[in-house]
């Protein structure tokens, strides 16, 4: 077990080092297990902003010993209606003892209406976060020093929780026209050719052959799938595969988060033994 400091940041580098993959400079965290495994830090970091039908906007730092929380939007509740939480069975409950008035005192902190604009909790005495000790007299330079190492790390990564949602959208959508993921191309490889090729129709393929896709889209993701596939189901495209004699029929399509799909692409390739 690892009980060392740890961010869900930390995954990226992480799966990158034990896989032999050199780590992009933009991506943030550190490798934590292994032989490349870097140092533990002194605070980790946590944000909780845009969720489906409502915002909100919290900040937090952990120490070994200390977690500081800051509500930027303290007049709201703590529990906000979001559609896919509320179908949770452990949430339907919590509503039912809401309005039921049953409550505990701990449970009936989550449907408070509104939050403090500092927490901050110790630890080892309160490992679940019941007793807000942002008022300690005696915590004081504790509270000073996670405060100071959130704002700092916000300016370091450059928070934008201030800025609105419709900024966003003009910012990553050019005259504010949501952008089309380039339709996917099938690239072939086959036995009649030393080199891959656009596959197109009336194309010939000779076995062995394979096939896989491309997106002129950066960081877009393709689904595939064969026609007759009595299920319909998607799958995600992930390298090379093999094409066996006969006449196979695929359709495809380009996904890339806040672009728009691409337009489904079909085609019918056949492979001669």
């Amino acid at each position: 077990m690892n009980e060392e400091l740890v961010s869900t940041l930390d995954l990226g580098p992480t799966v990158l080092a034990a896989l032999g993959l050199p780590r992009p400079a933009h991506l943030q965290g550190r490798v934590f297990v292994g032989t490349e495994r870097e140092p533990e830090p002194e605070f980790v970091f946590a944000t909780r902003d845009r969720f489906d039908e409502h915002y909100d906007g919290v900040r937090a730092v952990r120490s070994r010993g200390y977690k500081y929380i800051r509500n930027l939007y303290p007049h709201l509740p703590r529990c906000q209606w979001l559609a896919y939480q509320d179908k949770h069975p452990a949430m339907q409950s919590l509503w039912k003892g809401r309005r039921e008035g049953s409550l505990s005192g701990e449970q009936a902190w989550f449907f408070e209406a509104s939050r403090p604009t500092e927490e901050f909790y110790d630890l080892e005495r309160d490992p679940l976060e019941l007793n807000n000790v942002a008022g300690s007299l005696e915590l004081a330079g504790e509270l000073e020093r996670h405060r100071q190492a959130l704002e700092e790390w916000m300016r370091r990564v450059g928070d934008l929780w201030a800025e609105p949602e419709e900024q966003m959208v003009r910012r990553f959508w050019p005259e504010g026209k949501q952008p089309v993921t380039a339709s996917p191309l099938v690239l072939v490889y086959d036995a009649s050719s030393p080199v891959g090729r656009v596959f197109k129709a009336g194309l010939k393929l000779q076995a062995p052959a394979l096939f896989q896709f491309y997106s002129a889209t950066a960081g877009a993701s393709i689904g595939w799938r064969y026609e007759e596939d009595a299920t319909g189901a998607w799958r995600l495209a992930q390298g090379l595969v093999e094409l066996c004699p006969g006449v196979v029929r695929i359709e495809a399509k380009a996904i890339r988060i806040g672009y728009a799909e691409s337009a489904v692409q079909a085609w019918e390739m056949e492979v001669k033994a």
